[in-house]
């Protein structure tokens, strides 16, 4: 997604015409970067040549190379209280057309009148709207949303093991058997009883008290000849020894809960329009430029 970058809020005394100047020029960078377009000049120095070779001032020029061919596109701003009338645009016009520029664009704070617009697509000048956000942008859309994000972190499993070392006579287990606490995961430890049925310690736990409840407590007993094994780790000293039974804890971690506010007028800096081609773009505070379908 294309970036116009951070700028002062257009609401303050410090956002004035080269502010707007500036914006200007960042998006239509942002947004001819993927295709090569760049920034030739902007401000007061940027400048053409006309008929004569007498030059004349434009806001922001734009180049973009395509082979041998260079196309360069010259980029009018109004930050004016008022609409911009046929005049401005004639005048405008008529430095393209000497310059022998490929594009002219007029990006405009307030819109055009009806002759500007008019005459306009006539020569082929394509009008831009860049404007602050009003109500009526609003209208049919949800613009503030309030809630809760809540995060439940999965349930702990604890398990304590008795178990006889392997190599020693299940039967003997009663004197042999004595709590052992795993680092290793219960989803890697596996369970295999006498009849041949194998599962992990996770999954068997979980079979014998599926209802998962805070501080619950139980233990689970193994007939002889119950063993656990640990697949690829077959050198841990618990490798293939007789199982006895197990205790399980179960420990429910408290939710976490966040409050969220949006409101996407605090989230759009200026809203941006085509004129003639219809393509829309919202400025986020942030300086993103998202094209709206």
């Amino acid at each position: 997604m294309p970036t116009a970058g951070r700028h002062p809020d257009p609401q303050s005394g410090d956002f004035d015409w080269a502010s707007y100047e500036e914006l200007v020029k960042d998006i239509y960078e942002a947004l001819g970067r993927a295709e090569g377009v760049t920034i030739e000049c902007w401000g007061r120095r940027c400048t053409v040549q006309v008929a004569g070779g007498v030059p004349r001032q434009v806001d922001v020029l734009t180049r973009h190379v395509v082979g041998e061919r260079m196309y360069r596109t010259a980029i009018s701003c109004k930050w004016w209280n008022e609409r911009v009338d046929v005049a401005h645009v004639s005048d405008f016009a008529l430095t393209v057309q000497d310059a022998q520029l490929s594009k002219g664009i007029i990006v405009s704070k307030m819109g055009f009148t009806v002759p500007a617009t008019n005459l306009a697509r006539a020569k082929g000048i394509e009008l831009v709207e860049l404007r602050n956000p009003l109500d009526a942008d609003w209208e049919g859309s949800i613009t503030h949303v309030q809630g809760e994000i809540v995060y439940c972190p999965p349930p702990e499993f604890r398990y304590s093991l008795s178990m006889t070392k392997p190599g020693i006579d299940p039967r003997r287990r009663e004197c042999q058997g004595r709590p052992i606490h795993f680092a290793t995961s219960p989803d890697r430890l596996v369970i295999t009883e006498p009849d041949g049925q194998s599962t992990t310690l996770s999954q068997r736990a979980r079979s014998a008290f599926p209802d998962v409840v805070d501080g619950a407590e139980f233990a689970i007993d193994f007939p002889h000849g119950t063993t656990l094994t640990i697949p690829g780790d077959e050198d841990h000293p618990a490798h293939g020894a007789y199982l006895q039974g197990v205790t399980v804890q179960i420990r429910v971690p408290v939710p976490l809960r966040t409050e969220i506010e949006v409101n996407a007028a605090d989230h759009i800096y200026m809203i941006m329009e085509s004129l003639f081609d219809g393509r829309q773009f919202n400025i986020t505070s942030d300086g993103e430029i998202i094209e709206l379908s």
